[in-house]
This record gives structure tokens, sequence and C-alpha cells, in this order.
């Protein structure tokens, strides 16, 4: 089955939530009120910590903790500013075969794609090797602290 389309709403929908940095706690609280909405499966059998801010981490627990893996991504975007847009940089609009808009390329897709791999997988009864990690930082685009403190706390939980 082609699940394109399925995906491309998908993305569009967290594309549409404005995660600007600094934006403020309210929308990074919508923000994961939408993860929750699109990966139930992965949000009932996965931890979720807030390390810092709004930094995510995400545990799935695997078969092992001695060889875990973390996924990478971010949450926050840069401003879009008035310009030339062909569609509303917050739109998500889906057209010409793709989804457009602040966030569709950096970075959003891939928190999207790792968030949806996992969602499927853990729909499928997979259980992995190892333990699984996805980190979500906060500020990137704004040298924020998520990323580093997200080491910093795994480091100390010994993994």
């Amino acid at each position: 089955m082609d699940n394109s389309m399925k995906y491309a709403e998908g993305l569009s929908k967290i594309i549409q939530v404005k995660t600007v940095s600094n934006s403020g706690a309210a929308v990074f609280a919508e923000f994961r009120n939408v993860l929750e909405e699109l990966f139930p499966a992965l949000h009932k059998n996965c931890t979720r910590t807030t390390v810092c801010g709004d930094a995510l981490l995400y545990k799935w627990k695997g078969k092992s903790d001695k060889k875990p893996i973390v996924l990478m991504a971010h949450q926050d975007v840069v401003p879009a500013e008035d310009g030339n847009w062909k569609y509303p940089p917050f739109s998500g609009t889906i057209a010409d075969g793709k989804v457009w808009g602040r966030g569709a390329m950096d970075c959003k897709n891939t928190l999207y794609v790792s968030m949806q791999a996992v969602e499927e997988l853990i729909s499928e009864n997979f259980i992995s090797d190892n333990d699984v990690y996805i980190a979500l930082s906060d500020g990137e685009e704004v040298f924020g602290p998520g990323a580093i403190k997200t080491k910093d706390y795994l480091k100390k939980e010994g993994v």
C-alpha cells in the first residue's frame, strides 16, 4: 500500500505548528500534542523525558541496552520573513508532489520520518535489538542548550 499521502499529511501537520526558535512553551506544547496525535503507538510504548526547556528525549526499550542508537532532529525552525514564498511558510501545503513550508527540509522532515518509522515498527510488534532514543532539541537554530543537555543527561544515565 502506498502511504505517501498519509506521510505528506503528517509532515504537513507538524509544519503548520510555528515552532520558531524561542517561540515559547505554549507553541512547543501544541507541537507535542500534534506528535501525540500522529504517533499514538510511539507515545504509548516509549518514555518521554523533557531534558531542558522543550527539548525532548524518547526511549524505546529494546532487547538490550548495550548498544543503543540515537535518532536526532530538532523541533525549531528559523523565522519565515515575508517574501518570496511559493506557498505560505507555515501552511504545509501539499502540491506538485511536495510538502511546502518552513521545516520541510530542515528539520521537521527528519523528525517526522524518524518518529513515523518507530511508530510503524511498534505497530508491527517489532522489538529492536537495542534501545532506541529519539532526541529532539528545541533551540538548534539559535545554538540552544537542548542537544548538549541531552548528551549530558544520557551520559549521567549511563547510556
